[in-house]
């Protein structure tokens, strides 16, 4: 990562500026991490979870929670000014790299979801970690062959990409997830 953060808002893709500067206006950011114990964040998490029926277990949450309790990332909630929560953004820290683990969003009342705000902020966020990379752990490769058998990402993978390609000049591509053709 630059060291410079109007450097990172420059390269966001420039259709997003609108909605990231309009989401900050309008919800409030409560963090869980080795310095706030906000257990709230974790509640809104569960619930996110549940309501987008996440495959991230229960198991998962807790180690996800205990690592980030002992200094190694952040968990960030986003909240409208009626207190409803409407995204979590998980961020893993490990030897001045960051990763982004899971994002769960809803719209607001409106109907506009808020991720773009929240995921710009987790970058910024990292920065001030001193992170000198940032992940985003689903930017998998176009479909590929591989001994014979062609494979593709998940059709629900694509808006996704697209929209952590939009924060990613430089993106490091990892498949996470595959179907066969």
């Amino acid at each position: 990562m630059t060291p410079d953060l109007p450097v990172i808002w420059r390269n966001v893709r420039k259709s997003f500026h609108s909605l990231i500067n309009g989401s900050a206006k309008e919800i409030s950011i409560r963090r869980f991490n080795a310095a706030t114990d906000d257990q709230h964040v974790i509640q809104c998490w569960n619930h996110l979870r549940a309501v987008s029926k996440n495959i991230i277990t229960d198991a998962m949450v807790r180690l996800v929670v205990d690592w980030v309790r002992n200094g190694h990332g952040e968990i960030s909630a986003g909240f409208t000014p009626d207190g409803n929560c409407i995204g979590v953004v998980v961020i893993l820290d490990d030897h001045g790299k960051s990763l982004y683990h899971a994002g769960h969003y809803v719209e607001d009342k409106r109907g506009k979801r808020h991720s773009h705000f929240m995921v710009f902020d987790a970058l910024a966020r990292a920065k001030e970690r001193k992170s000198d990379r940032f992940y985003f752990s689903t930017l998998d490769p176009d479909p590929y062959e591989t001994n014979g058998r062609s494979f593709a990402p998940d059709p629900r993978m694509v808006m996704g990409r697209f929209f952590m390609r939009g924060f990613a000049t430089d993106a490091v591509r990892q498949l996470t997830y595959v179907r066969s053709l």
